[in-house]
């Protein structure tokens, strides 16, 4: 067994055991118990899908976010294989601004960034993971072919206060177009904070066997009820912020060039087969909240899938309610924002419930698209229920 007890600071690519790792390695059998901070940050392209006219999806959009991958464990990770592993030290980046903004983002208890990385049995517990944007309780970003099984995310705090670029003090926060039409568009800042994983990219990635048990948010509301620009960070979930998949699960892995329909995926998990869910056997009773896509599993979907799945957890929105429109707030016991075209084809959401109430009794929140199991769905939802209150 391999520990830490001090604390670990850097600029980027940050870690309690490894600050980077890449090529057929293994972590495992390791411990962290130093407090882990990074200081600065590089940049990256933030890639994400969505809708244009009802009609087609874009794939994909990018904007440019400063970002810092810093972990528990490890900060980067790709083509790696982590296992049997804990951590109990804060990660977070440096603060910047009298709005106290933390600067970067690719957050996790575990890693910060996993691409084509197995992660095994890992416990992130009674700690603060914080950060620009993608922050996860386990992992920050999690993409390519990277598994996360049999995490857990045990109490601790789970925060972003929004996508960065440029300067640490004088830069502007980021924002992604999820929605477009001809007349309008639908724009949130990024957030991607999950009690397991941040943002999940890519149609090979997959959540199993895991649970979150800590509290998950954006930044607080002002005393007075004033929205900081901190608070309107989107797309959190008890176990993943964000998943933006684009195509389901390809049919042959090898050219990666169609993907299973609907149908053919509930077939599949009508018959207990759920090898191709991106969210499986996982759940949540911490309390969830963000500006927009808030969710007690997931925040917000585009296409991949969730079974076997349940929240415990409260849901609730920081988007004051305010006089003149109802803007959408996308919020579900399991699921708060999926998207889809007029081909129907979106999400698939199977065997799932929720028992956390959803808003607040005082009803000082507004939006709209609001639901016991999914907020707004654009997708296929069977097998549910829900028996939380909402308001």
């Amino acid at each position: 067994t391999i520990y830490n007890q001090l604390g670990v600071t850097g600029g980027w690519n940050v870690g309690g055991i490894v600050g980077l790792i890449e090529g057929n390695s293994t972590v495992q059998n390791v411990a962290n118990h130093g407090d882990v901070k990074a200081t600065k940050f590089d940049t990256e392209q933030y890639n994400y899908h969505g809708t244009k006219n009802d009609t087609e999806w874009y794939d994909t959009n990018s904007e440019k976010v400063n970002i810092a991958n810093a972990g528990g464990i490890v900060g980067k990770a790709n083509g790696a294989t982590i296992r049997d592993v804990r951590n109990d030290g804060d990660v977070t980046t440096k603060q910047e601004g009298t709005d106290k903004h933390y600067i970067a983002g690719n957050v996790g208890g575990i890693v910060g960034r996993a691409e084509n990385t197995n992660i095994t049995n890992a416990d992130n517990s009674e700690n603060h993971v914080a950060g620009a944007h993608n922050v996860g309780g386990v992992v920050g970003y999690l993409t390519g072919t990277s598994v996360v099984d049999s995490a857990q995310n045990d109490g601790g705090d789970i925060m972003a206060t929004g996508a960065r670029t440029g300067d640490a003090t004088t830069g502007n926060f980021v924002t992604e177009t999820i929605r477009q039409w001809s007349n309008q568009s639908e724009e949130v800042n990024i957030g991607n904070i999950g009690g397991i994983v941040g943002y999940l990219y890519g149609r090979n990635a997959q959540i199993k066997n895991s649970a979150n048990r800590g509290t998950v948010h954006s930044a607080k509301i002002d005393d007075d009820g004033t929205v900081p620009d901190t608070a309107k960070a989107a797309n959190v979930g008890g176990v993943v912020g964000k998943v933006s998949m684009g195509k389901q699960p390809p049919k042959d892995p090898d050219k990666q060039t169609d993907e299973y329909s609907t149908n053919e995926l509930l077939e599949k998990f009508r018959d207990g087969d759920n090898t191709l869910a991106t969210i499986y056997n996982s759940y949540n009773t911490g309390d969830v909240q963000g500006y927009m896509g808030v969710g007690g599993v997931a925040g917000q979907m585009i296409k991949g899938s969730v079974t076997a799945s349940y929240n415990l957890g409260d849901v609730r929105s920081t988007r004051v309610a305010q006089t003149g429109t109802v803007d959408p707030l996308n919020m579900g016991g399991v699921v708060g924002d999926t998207l889809a075209i007029n081909d129907g084809s979106g999400t698939v959401i199977y065997d799932v419930y929720n028992a956390g109430t959803i808003g607040d009794d005082e009803f000082n929140y507004l939006g709209r698209h609001v639901g016991g199991v999914v907020g707004r769905l654009g997708g296929t939802l069977e097998k549910a229920y829900n028996t939380g209150e909402i308001y």
